[in-house]
């Protein structure tokens, strides 16, 4: 009996001793309210089609970098915000009626290469373990906003149109949103490289939940093309198209 009794405070004894030792490591890496640093995110991102006949055409590569800023709330729990400047977007294919420079018209598959820059402001709570060895795991979750303040496009032909087209850099404004929003979560590590200095590498999924298009479809047949009478009107009759931009990315920063 007693020998058990010994036993279990021997047991008490070892873990008040860890968790003490957790907590002081903890102190000795948490060291204020806040904290700054420097970021930048390869990221891959696409389209979400919501809305017939436009169709992803695929991924685009692109890229932010901006500032980070923690509010802790404890050694554990932050409030994660910055400023980012974001390049991001997506490729789309649909029916199109393309016009040459002569007024001709012609009947096409119409693919769009996007490119979107924008200001970014995410808001996050992001939450990290504390070993002992200051190499933490974090995760978080949170909405990022955005103001897209250039848009445009590559604009080229399907090769099985009748007219091979290709124009790089074509405005793509008022075929598109200002404002977009997305959920993030993500997930990765830090490590506690000498006193504040921290550096952290991770993967966010970036879930957009605004529309980003401002365009209507031309009407089509059972085949996929353009309805001869759209030639006669002056601009498409179709259903105005929904989409979202989803994208990943990967998050490499410095603490300071």
């Amino acid at each position: 009996m007693m020998k058990g009794k010994k036993t279990f405070l021997k047991t008490i004894f070892i873990v008040l001793f860890l968790f003490s030792i957790n907590i002081l490591q903890a102190q000795e890496y948490y060291s204020g309210d806040v904290r700054f640093g420097l970021g930048i995110a390869p990221n891959l991102s696409w389209y979400n089609i919501s809305s017939d006949p436009y169709s992803s055409n695929g991924a685009k590569a692109g890229w932010s970098w901006g500032f980070n800023v923690d509010y802790f709330f404890s050694g554990t729990y932050s409030l994660s915000t910055g400023l980012h400047l974001l390049n991001y977007g997506g490729k789309l294919s649909y029916p199109d009626i393309y016009r040459n420079q002569l007024g001709q018209e012609f009947k096409v598959r119409g693919e769009s290469d996007v490119k979107s820059s924008a200001v970014q402001l995410p808001l996050a709570l992001k939450m990290r373990t504390t070993l002992l060895n200051a190499l933490n795991y974090y995760g978080k979750f949170g909405a990022v906003a955005a103001v897209n303040y250039n848009r445009s496009e590559d604009y080229f032909t399907d090769p099985n149109s009748n007219i091979n087209v290709e124009i790089e850099d074509r405005n793509f404004i008022d075929d598109s949103r200002l404002f977009n929003l997305s959920i993030l979560i993500g997930a990765g590590i830090e490590y506690n490289i000498s006193g504040n200095t921290t550096a952290i590498a991770g993967i966010s999924y970036h879930q957009g939940i605004l529309n980003q298009l401002n365009k209507r479809a031309y009407l089509t047949d059972d085949s996929g093309m353009v309805l001869a009478s759209e030639q006669t009107n002056p601009g498409p009759q179709g259903e105005k198209q929904k989409a979202t931009i989803n994208f990943i990315s990967l998050d490499l920063g410095i603490y300071f």
